[in-house]
Order: C-alpha cells, then structure tokens, then sequence
C-alpha cells in the first residue's frame, strides 16, 4: 500500500510540474502575442494617429474572432477526419 501510494505521489508532482509548466508556456505566449499586436498598431501610428491604429488593431482581433469563434478539439478532429485527404 505504501509502494502503490509512493508511486502515485510521484505521478501527481509529475503532472503538477507539467500543468504549471502548460500555464507558464501558455503566458508567455499571450504575452508574445501581445508585444506582436502593439508593434503592428507601433507601425500603424506612423501614418494615422496611435488611438486610431489601436482601434484599428483592436477590431481587427474582434472580428477575427468573432468570424471563428471556439471549437472543442473533438470537433476539429472530426472535421479533419471527415475531409479526403489526396495524398
């Protein structure tokens, strides 16, 4: 019983390591994702005004999303298994 509990102890430190490591990745990502938008609306502001470009920015990410909004990985498994594949 001490071996079974041992092992399972080991195996949830391993997968608390890799969820807090799923997380960290995950914001440093946005963050990336962030820094990448206000160079874009940085670039814009040399020729329109920076409250104009942000606007801009902003609405371009909202009707990005808005046009694709989120579906569940099942859902995007099926679609991908439901198309012929040519090759």
């Amino acid at each position: 019983m001490k071996l079974a509990r041992a092992e399972f102890d080991e195996k949830l430190q391993g997968l608390i390591a890799g969820a807090i490591s799923l997380v960290g990745g995950a914001l440093v990502a946005f963050a990336g994702l962030v820094v990448l938008l206000e160079g874009g609306a940085a670039i814009l502001a040399r020729w329109i005004p920076t409250w104009a470009s942000l606007l801009i920015v902003g609405a371009l990410c909202a009707h990005r999303r808005a046009d694709r909004p989120w579906r569940s990985c099942q859902a995007i498994h099926q679609e991908h298994h439901a198309r012929p594949h040519c090759c």
